[in-house]
């Protein structure tokens, strides 16, 4: 089903020809589409359900920085790997909640260590612990690649009429519930918007039920991209 196909349907839900002239325009209608799959997208990750193929990022560490910035359109982390010293072998980061990491007062108490490192998530960025003690840029054999990460990144917005979500395809039209639902608030007709609020949200429990049970055995895909600093995001070749 395409962005064509799912204006259809709205124009269809709210009795009115959609136009960029019409009391609810098609600008307004692609802009609460979208709103909507970005919605999507995060409640898939979220319920960690495997739909999408994965991204894999490589950075540098720096001496004495506990703190990197979160690869670009970053949606959820699927696993990191981190060396502290040139050609090693990587460890696995272990998630940790932020308070855990920035409110720990006695360090012999710190439950992390190089061989059990910790990392946290907060806003744009991801903090490390333990703090990393070396440039790996200055590294000899693995420089650029001390942090590795497996990660969900967030789709393209909807833009052309043929563009596809990239939602499971049984649950494409309900992308059509929330701007329907929009539309009606607007035109004021508040009990029909209540109406397609809940066929949203039903859609969006649906989705993740029916998904969240497949099978997850199956290794994920990924395609590579390298950054060198700790500010690069994703470079693509």
């Amino acid at each position: 089903m395409n962005l064509t196909n799912i204006k259809l349907d709205i124009q269809d839900n709210l009795g009115i020809t959609l136009s960029t002239t019409s009391r609810v325009s098609t600008t307004s209608v692609e802009r609460w589409v979208n709103i909507d799959y970005r919605s999507a997208q995060s409640k898939l990750a979220n319920a960690n359900v495997n739909y999408y193929q994965g991204e894999i990022q490589t950075l540098d560490i720096e001496d004495g920085i506990d703190k990197y910035q979160l690869p670009t359109k970053f949606l959820a982390m699927k696993r990191m790997e981190i060396q502290y010293e040139d050609d090693v072998d990587k460890v696995r980061v272990t998630p940790a909640d932020i308070n855990d990491i920035q409110n720990t007062v006695n360090p012999e108490s710190d439950p992390w260590s190089k061989e059990n490192p910790f990392y946290a998530i907060w806003e744009n960025d991801f903090y490390i612990k333990a703090v990393p003690d070396s440039d790996s840029s200055a590294w000899t054999t693995d420089s650029g690649e001390a942090i590795k990460l497996w990660f969900v990144e967030m789709q393209d917005d909807l833009s052309g009429g043929t563009d596809i979500p990239s939602l499971p395809e049984a649950f494409h039209h309900i992308l059509a519930y929330g701007a329907t639902a929009k539309g009606f608030r607007k035109l004021r007709k508040f009990t029909e918007a209540r109406e397609y609020e809940a066929l949203l949200r039903d859609g969006f429990l649906n989705m993740i039920s029916e998904n969240t049970y497949k099978d997850k055995t199956k290794p994920m895909g990924f395609s590579i991209s390298r950054g060198s600093t700790n500010r690069s995001g994703i470079i693509r070749p």
